[in-house]
This record gives C-alpha cells, sequence and structure tokens, in this order.
C-alpha cells in the first residue's frame, strides 16, 4: 500500500495523570454525610427499640403493682377478720382465758 511511512521527528513523552483531588473530597462528603444519616438511623432505632423495652417493663410493673395491691387488700382482710371480737374470744377460751370478776378489776380515777 503505502511505500513510504513518515516519521514524526517529536517524540511525545507519556504524561503521568495528575491526582484529582476534587473527587476525592466529592466522595469523602457523600460518604461522610451517609454515614451521618446511616447513624441517625440508628440512633432512631435504638431510641425505638428502649421505648419499647420500657413500656413492656411498663407493663409487667403495672401487672405486679395490681397483683402486691390485691395480695395487700387479701392481707389486711384477713387481719381484720382475725382481729374480730368474735374471733378473738373464740381464741381466748382456746386459751383458757375468762373475763375478769368484779374482784379483779381496779379502778383508776385520774383527777
Amino acid at each position: 500500500m503505502y511505500r513510504y511511512r513518515l516519521q514524526s521527528p517529536i517524540q511525545n513523552r507519556r504524561q503521568r495523570q495528575t491526582f484529582d483531588t476534587r473527587w476525592l473530597r466529592q466522595w469523602g462528603l457523600v460518604l461522610s454525610l451517609g454515614c451521618l444519616v446511616a447513624c441517625g438511623f440508628v440512633f432512631v432505632t435504638w431510641q425505638h427499640v428502649e421505648a419499647m423495652r420500657v413500656g413492656y417493663e411498663t407493663e409487667q410493673l403495672k401487672i405486679q403493682i395490681q397483683t402486691l395491691d390485691q395480695e395487700h387488700r387479701q392481707l389486711l382482710l384477713e387481719r381484720q377478720r382475725q382481729l374480730s371480737p368474735n374471733v378473738l374470744e373464740a381464741r381466748a377460751r382456746q386459751q383458757g382465758l375468762r373475763l375478769p370478776n368484779p374482784k379483779q378489776t381496779v379502778v383508776i380515777q385520774a383527777q
């Protein structure tokens, strides 16, 4: 085809490409903002989980308070029943106690 080939008298050196710091800064900014948003989501999720845990704990404590309140009422009722005059008199008779005679009583008058 061609009989002659032209040679260029100028030899170009390969030029080393410079590192573009703008690209690095832009991606660093995007990565930083992405991490910030992700941390925000993690924080909000953690807050939600903690709120749910505290809610469940509160419900359990409410149930425990209701149970203890019912037990307290039952114990008060039992104490009132045990301190009723009929029960006290029956227990005194079982132990051999009886009402004192008029001679066994002493009357003290306060002045």
